[in-house]
């Protein structure tokens, strides 16, 4: 019979015991020994990353029991980068605050999760600022797949309390950085300045981080890359012709690049640490600066990187650990990786950058740079002359009663007035319009005669929806720069007292009806923007503040007497609607424009299109009466006139987006014409970004980083109306006269489009 030890009874010796590691290093002993190393060491810093450690061991203990407890799942808030924020991520993010709290030895933390810096006053001889993500790739959790914290921490400047300064440094000067992984087992990766990676692995057993990767290293080279190909429709072609490149099969072994991409910038990390390779999360259209806060995921990361004998960059080929942030959660995109590979994408951008250079030198490249841009040259197409009437309240204001092509032929004759200019030399004017019965064709034809055009002058209308003004310019302009025409007249009118309303739409015919993606060119645009909003987490109480700051703008502008050089006054008649009175009035200054108007009273206003919206009357641009003009030709031919000129015209995109998502027009336009022209988002002076509602420019700007000082200086179509087939042609005066009042140079416009798209256009003050 078989004994209770074994077969036969055999009772195994000490010898074929299982050999037990008694030479075990935790974390707590490893941080202990390299204390002792230095002679200067308080314990502060041993303290600090003993309260890291627990909070790690917390945060997975907590993600391995996430599904029994209902720990996934929507929190129902957003963080301060505006992701929603997972139930675990509030926890996490607690935890952290707390540990960092008590530890007594951290001055101030920075989180994913907080809008600001938090400070810990009671901790008085704290020497210590920690950046942390609590949890990276929470978008994850539902699923199961491998998410993680990342950490890095900045020692105070000698004699500070802890100021926001002590944190907005490159990643040189970061004292420590790591990052803890949270999947089959908890890995906690950590590497101090100048000093080795090592990984530690969680026994759940004793508790323990154990260290069990000591000094890593990463391969010099290994074919294989990671990186969301999701995004590639918005990639720099530099970045898509490297990818595309590694699917090319190499000259080492004939075979391609193996693609691995986890979605988890922690787990992608991890893994191109111990394997080699490439990660990548380049800047692209959609999110110019980058996606990954530089503070938080790519400062620490590419310290833990760079010790391990790998390289990490910036999507401007910049070293990362050089990037200083211009704020807490700044931006920016990343490269990092094995030291070969990211060699590899180095000289790819060179390459890329070279041949930029060498199309720039052809003279028929459309894009230069800001250098570029700025050259004068005899072919530019310039404008002599442009301006605008006041814009006036629908049904009520002081247009009420004129009709559009009144108000062009003002517009028109104000040209003539200004610029001096022979009329008979204008060759085409188009003007943009949307309500106009028939397309307005005839009355602007008509109003075009009255200004004192002659015959010879041709008159056009179109009607791009909000964008008609600028499309009638940029139609002019290129009738230009084609020899079609020598000089011509962008314009935009519209009549909304007179013209808006269910007719200057046609009904849908069943074949329409039945065509899904067809059938939303119709939805109201009110109704698809309060959804949008809902959809991009764009708060209420964000869109009354853009609100308020475009009324408070617009007050200080028109009591400054700053739209005094684009605005043309108008004598027209108007009924009193009190005493039935018909009588001549001078309109020179536009009438929507309210003082006293904040964000709180705005708040009061009832929503307009569901009961929980945000949308409402005063964070949306109002219903207006108004007109515009610019008058273009060629930098030769305006000096052979005479003409003064005022600024010109670069380029201009034209972009399709989905019709329920017509508000994000200019966040995809806006980037298309940078491609076209060469500039990037920091070269632009202003920004002038049409307030259809406040909702879809705010989002628009936040996402494409644009600083809000620069949108809007003075105020927009929420404070003063939007004619809408005026409003393209409008932005190109309060712009030039705008920029050259301040002595800037380049400025953009911009504005969605109704049914889904949007317009952008670059132009240059003189």
């Amino acid at each position: 019979m078989a004994g209770a030890n074994g077969s036969n009874g055999h009772i195994p010796g000490p010898e074929e015991m299982e050999k037990v590691n008694t030479h075990i290093v935790t974390l707590t002993r490893f941080l202990t020994e390299e204390q002792v190393k230095h002679k200067e060491a308080t314990g502060d810093f041993t303290l600090l990353c003993h309260a890291l450690q627990f909070s790690f061991k917390s945060i997975a203990y907590y993600i391995r029991r996430a599904t029994l407890v209902n720990l996934t799942g929507l929190a129902g808030s957003s963080n301060t980068t505006g992701d929603e924020q997972k139930k675990l991520d509030v926890i996490s993010n607690d935890l952290f605050i707390e540990a960092m709290r008590s530890s007594g030895k951290c001055a101030l933390l920075v989180s994913e999760e907080e809008e600001d810096v938090i400070f810990f006053k009671d901790s008085k001889n704290a020497r210590y600022a920690v950046a942390c993500d609590p949890i990276d790739g929470s978008s994850n959790l539902d699923a199961g797949v491998s998410v993680g914290t990342i950490f890095g921490i900045h020692k105070l400047a000698e004699g500070s309390m802890g100021t926001k300064e002590d944190i907005l440094k490159p990643g040189t000067e970061l004292l420590a950085a790591g990052f803890t992984m949270y999947g089959a087992s908890a890995q906690l990766v950590i590497t101090m300045k100048g000093g080795s990676v090592n990984g530690f692995t969680l026994d759940q057993a004793l508790g323990e981080f154990i260290l069990t990767h000591p000094d890593m290293r990463l391969p010099k080279k290994r074919a294989i890359y990671s990186v969301n190909e999701g995004n590639s429709l918005y990639w720099e072609d530099n970045v898509k012709n490297y990818f595309n490149s590694l699917k090319e099969a190499t000259t080492e072994n004939g075979k391609p690049y193996s693609a691995r991409y986890i979605g988890s910038m922690v787990a992608d990390a991890y893994r191109t640490l111990l394997y080699g390779g490439i990660f990548a999360y380049p800047a692209d259209k959609k999110s110019p600066k980058g996606k990954l806060r530089i503070l938080y995921e790519c400062a620490p990361m590419a310290m833990v990187f760079e010790n391990a004998g790998g390289q990490a960059l910036d999507s401007h080929m910049k070293r990362m650990l050089e990037v200083v942030p211009e704020h807490i959660h700044d931006r920016s995109g990343i490269f990092m990786g094995s030291y070969d590979e990211i060699e590899k994408v180095k000289a790819f951008h060179k390459l890329s950058a070279l041949g930029n250079q060498l199309s720039a030198a052809n003279p028929l490249a459309t894009s230069g740079g800001k250098a570029k841009i700025l050259e004068k040259n005899p072919d530019d197409i310039v404008v002599t002359a442009c301006l605008r009437t006041p814009i006036t309240k629908g049904g009520k204001g002081w247009f009420k009663d004129t009709q559009a092509a009144d108000l062009m032929a003002g517009a028109l004759q104000g040209i003539i007035q200004r610029s001096k200019i022979d009329p008979s030399l204008v060759e085409d004017i188009c003007v943009g319009t949307v309500l106009a019965p028939g397309g307005g064709a005839t009355e602007m034809r008509a109003a075009s005669l009255v200004a004192g055009f002659p015959e010879t002058t041709a008159v056009r209308t179109l009607n791009r929806q909000c964008s008609s003004g600028l499309q009638a310019c940029v139609d002019v302009a290129n009738q230009i720069r084609t020899g079609m025409i020598e000089i011509g007249i962008g314009a935009g009118v519209e009549s909304m007292s007179t013209q808006y309303g269910p007719a200057a739409v046609s009904e849908f015919s069943e074949l329409l009806e039945s065509h899904p993606e067809a059938a939303n060119c119709k939805v109201p645009m009110g109704v698809l923007s309060e959804q949008m909003a809902k959809d991009r987490g764009i708060s209420r109480a964000s869109q009354d503040a853009f609100a308020a700051a475009s009324f408070q703008k617009a007050v200080k502008a028109q009591a400054a007497g700053l739209f005094h050089d684009e605005i043309h006054p108008l004598r027209v008649k108007y009924e009193d609607p009190k005493s039935g009175e018909t009588k001549e009035i001078l309109v020179n200054r536009d009438d929507g424009v309210r003082d006293g108007v904040t964000a709180e009273s705005l708040g009061k206003i009832r929503p307009a299109f569901a009961k929980d919206g945000g949308i409402h009357a005063g964070n949306a641009s109002q219903v207006s009466d108004g007109a515009a003009a610019v008058l273009m030709m060629k930098r030769s031919t305006a000096e052979r006139l005479g003409q003064t000129i005022i600024g010109k015209f670069v380029a201009a995109s034209i972009v399709g987006v989905k019709p329920l998502l017509m508000g994000i027009g200019p966040w995809k336009a806006i980037p298309k014409v940078f491609e076209l022209t060469g500039i990037n988002k920091d070269d632009v002076d202003i920004y002038e970004i049409n307030e259809a509602f406040a909702s879809q420019c705010l989002w628009c700007a936040n996402e494409l980083g644009i600083p809000q000082e620069k949108i809007n200086p003075k105020g927009g179509a929420i404070a003063f109306g939007h004619p809408l087939g005026c409003t393209g042609a409008r932005q190109v005066s309060t712009l030039l006269y705008e920029l050259k009042r301040r002595n800037q140079k380049i400025g953009v416009t911009s504005m969605c489009v109704g049914t889904g798209m949007g317009m952008a256009a670059v132009w240059v003050a003189e």
